[in-house]
């Protein structure tokens, strides 16, 4: 038997920032059971399964989940064991009119989530402001955050409003939170929407104080687990940003770089980095030879002479000789530079700001790791 599927939404027509209660009906006719399953209701991005019960199902349908314009609701319903004896599967659809809003303004809506990955055991801060063109009213009214089986309504207060969402009432992995804007008097609906990712393990860092040139400084890294992982992770620390030309880069470890997780518990690890502190040195360049070289001429050309005279004649001739050698050589080594020095070193750690990753993957599944970044100023 194919049984008949009835969809009846709650009401005809909704602006975008409402919700849709819709009732879905399986009836086998007179004469047969009750059919009893399970029908999933869809539209566009929408989709919902719920067990029939006494051959119904209700539905709520979140504000700013449909489109604006004519929806088609479409209920598939499937027969359960007992039922498929008896019943074929079988579809129905209604139809809902989606409106803007009563307002005529335009009013833009924008939404921050942080921290944007979690566990299951955190929460995520998700702040919703809406505002209006420059110099016109501040909008009024609420807004419903949806994801998945998640809602709750926001009501603005000086265009904003904040909720912090518990990790537990999202799904594992990637979340779209959609966000609908109620409008009012003055302005249209209005939706946006924001990501939270819902992960085994999350890494967070504290920020380090800036640091002068050779010297350290440290971060604390703190690893926190979801209900559903435990095991032993292994953490590394990469420098992923430096300012551009840097010098002697500042270098990185871990301590410990491995731990154990115990469910929903959490560990640390000290990051330190290192940098290079300025050096320099002297470099003493000797006189130069050719200085040398000349006052060797000089005694070649004279000693000659002074042999062939008298021994009592021959001082003060050689004493003269002596000093024209020491004139002859401090005149080339000043014409060829001489003794001269120089120096030359190192510049030290390049200031400026530097960032390390930091990753902790599971020593055993490599497919769940955890990130986070830590910025360093170098001064």
């Amino acid at each position: 038997v194919t049984p008949t599927v009835t969809v009846t939404p709650a009401a005809s027509s909704i602006t975008v920032a409402q919700p849709l209660s819709v009732s879905v009906a399986v009836a086998g006719g007179n004469g047969n059971p009750t059919p009893t399953g399970t029908v999933t209701l869809t539209s566009g991005s929408y989709s919902a399964q719920q067990a029939l019960s006494s051959g119904s199902a209700s539905f709520s349908i979140p504000a700013g989940v449909l489109s604006v314009g004519n929806d088609t609701l479409t209920a598939a319903y499937i027969p359960d064991t007992p039922g498929a004896t008896v019943y074929k599967a079988a579809t129905g659809s209604g139809t809902v009119t989606v409106t803007q809003g009563s307002g005529s303004g335009t009013a833009a809506l924008a939404m921050t989530v942080s921290p944007a990955t979690i566990t299951d055991k955190q929460t995520s801060t998700v702040s919703v402001s809406v505002a209006g063109p420059s110099g016109q009213a501040v909008p009024t009214g609420t807004v419903t955050l949806h994801s998945g089986t998640y809602t709750s309504q926001l009501t603005l207060a000086n265009g904003s409003a904040s909720i912090s969402v518990a990790g537990s009432s999202l799904s594992s992995g990637s979340n779209t939170l959609s966000a609908a804007y109620s409008g009012d008097g003055n302005y249209a609906s209005a939706t946006g929407s924001g990501t939270v990712t819902v992960a085994p393990v999350v890494a967070a860092g504290t920020t380090p104080s800036a640091v002068n040139r050779g010297s350290n400084t440290t971060a604390t890294i703190t690893f926190n687990a979801g209900s559903s992982y435990s095991g032993t992770m292994n953490v590394l620390c990469t420098l992923t940003a430096s300012p551009s030309g840097a010098q002697s880069v500042p270098t990185c470890s871990l301590s410990p770089a491995s731990f154990s997780l115990a469910a929903g518990g959490s560990a640390t690890t000290t990051l330190t980095i290192r940098t290079t502190a300025p050096t320099s040195a002297a470099l003493t360049m000797p006189a130069n030879p050719r200085s040398w070289g000349a006052g060797l001429v000089v005694a070649a050309f004279a000693l000659p002479i002074l042999w062939r005279m008298p021994r009592r004649r021959k001082l003060i001739p050689l004493l003269m000789l002596l000093m024209a050698i020491t004139i002859t050589i401090g005149i080339s080594g000043c014409a060829g530079g001489g003794k001269s020095s120089s120096s030359t070193g190192s510049t030290g750690t390049t200031a400026g700001s530097y960032t390390f990753t930091v990753t902790g993957t599971d020593a055993t599944n490599t497919s769940v790791s955890a990130t986070t970044a830590v910025t360093v100023a170098v001064q």
